[in-house]
């Protein structure tokens, strides 16, 4: 899954409900890179200290006349990735005390290595490598021993390496964007925990692999971005990646002269994986509106006038498990809001992303909940079209889509919404019908209005604090580890 982030400073939204995926414009021009041949992942892996970079030569041509031949991705795969995700997350922790949440990690660590014994068998019979087999199930194996070591950069770092390695495997199956969009996710996301480190070495290492992937990536965005002007940011992405990558470039070869360049790096790292988001959307637009809308599985809905799926590939609202999202359908997107890693009761197929101009399939509409970016939630009239017995009900979001905010496009204002909504992020995450952001214990999670929580400021104190001392001296038994607790979004 993923997200509609704050801004880049602010950093990712990090709760159980946003664990399983604004821009500054920077007006420069980008130094020359010289393009670098790929490498195999195998050999890539060979590298000391980096895992597997990510330059595999693999599928950056988009879907054409020779992917006739590939079958549709397994419905899970998608979900594994997001997975990976996920277990990155939760080790990480949000911005700017980064307190690692041990239990969430488990959890999205079960839930993963699940998905992975459904998927190695598709995977293997479609053509799979043994060597891309045996990295992620050595990432598998080694983020379950960091997690209970609680040893968060490896965490973080072997989750990645799972993202890395996940896009050769969707190289041998139909997929509406170029593979190297998933790469340079897997990229730009390990340049982030150089920066989290201030490991300037590891950063130059993987902005050099981000570049590489960038360079075969390009041409296929240029070439792209006139079919997909639609997409929010589609117009100047290029440009704002090469913008990214020279101010990355600057920030490393300063090599933290300055006491923010860490930070500075990682909201550009930030703002690179809201960049290729971006880069993946332009691909994603199948029937634009105003077209014939003739495509399988499209029709056009007569709430909004616009080409949407019809339906019968996705099963929005309906319950699911996070290990076995092929209930909630066929489509690429089609995904779980898993009980126990999303905190949704029974679980709730979704289809993620969505936007303003990528529609939600008929009967569901966008909005961003949870400080999440858009999904599709399903339409309703009442609270008896939404599974009311397991605490989920109809939120009216019509004010919400006048600011144009959190309800972003669809047939219906009202979307079936679990009982609890969060505000991780900033108050700005709560609807209109739920204003006010505060901590379980009613306190104002946000009392000066801005985006970093009592809690989580308590936290960096605390986690500065041990870094004097060791827990068992503090008597504490990691509490520094302790994730701080969740705002939520109250009337």
């Amino acid at each position: 899954m993923a997200f509609a982030w704050p801004t880049a400073s602010e950093g990712r939204p990090y709760t159980v409900a946003t664990l399983f995926t604004k821009r500054v414009r920077v007006e420069t021009n980008m130094h020359k890179v010289t393009k670098q041949p790929p490498v195999g992942i195998a050999a890539a892996a060979l590298l000391a200290a980096h895992g597997l970079s990510i330059v595999a030569c693999s599928s950056s041509t988009p879907p054409g006349p020779g992917s006739s031949t590939k079958s549709a991705s397994p419905p899970n795969l998608r979900q594994f990735e997001s997975g990976a995700e996920a277990m990155s997350e939760a080790a990480r922790g949000v911005l700017p005390a980064h307190v690692p949440d041990w239990p969430t990690a488990q959890a999205a660590y079960t839930a993963d290595a699940q998905l992975w014994q459904q998927l190695k068998a598709p995977v293997l019979a479609a053509g799979a490598s043994m060597t891309t087999i045996s990295a992620i199930e050595a990432a598998l194996a080694a983020y379950a021993t960091d997690v209970a070591k609680q040893d968060q950069r490896a965490a973080e770092t072997d989750a990645n390496k799972i993202t890395l390695a996940v896009p050769d495997l969707f190289d041998f199956f139909v997929y509406p964007a170029p593979t190297d969009t998933l790469r340079l996710d897997g990229t730009f996301r390990a340049l982030q925990i150089g920066a989290e480190y201030s490991d300037w070495t590891e950063c130059q290492t993987w902005l050099d692999n981000t570049k590489t992937v960038w360079s075969r990536l390009k041409p296929l965005v240029q070439a792209q971005v006139p079919n997909g002007l639609s997409v929010t940011g589609a117009a100047t992405v290029v440009a704002d990646v090469e913008a990214t990558l020279h101010t990355s470039q600057l920030l490393i070869t300063d090599k933290g002269a300055a006491s923010t360049d860490s930070a500075d790096l990682e909201a550009q790292a930030q703002k690179g994986l809201d960049e290729t988001d971006t880069c993946e959307q332009i691909f994603k637009s199948p029937t634009p509106d105003g077209g014939a809308c003739t495509a399988p599985h499209f029709v056009m809905d007569p709430k909004d006038g616009k080409c949407k799926r019809d339906g019968t590939t996705t099963n929005v609202g309906a319950p699911c498990k996070g290990v076995a999202p092929g209930v909630c359908g066929t489509d690429q997107n089609a995904s779980c809001l898993d009980q126990t890693i999303d905190d949704y009761p029974g679980g709730y197929c979704n289809v993620d992303p969505c936007t303003a101009v990528d529609p939600c399939p008929i009967g569901s509409s966008c909005a961003q909940l949870n400080g999440e970016n858009g999904q599709c939630f399903k339409d309703c009239a009442s609270d008896s079209d939404c599974r009311s017995a397991e605490g989920y009900f109809c939120l009216d979001m019509t004010a919400d889509s006048q600011r144009g905010v959190l309800w972003l496009s669809g047939g219906s204002k009202k979307v079936c919404s679990r009982s609890q909504l969060t505000c991780p992020a900033s108050p700005k995450d709560c609807p209109s019908a739920f204003p006010n952001c505060v901590l379980p214990d009613g306190t104002v999670a946000y009392p000066e209005g801005g985006t970093t929580s009592t809690t989580e400021a308590g936290a960096a104190e605390a986690g500065g604090a041990a870094d004097d001392a060791t827990a068992a001296e503090a008597g504490t038994d990691d509490a520094a580890a302790v994730a701080p607790p969740t705002p939520i979004c109250v009337k």
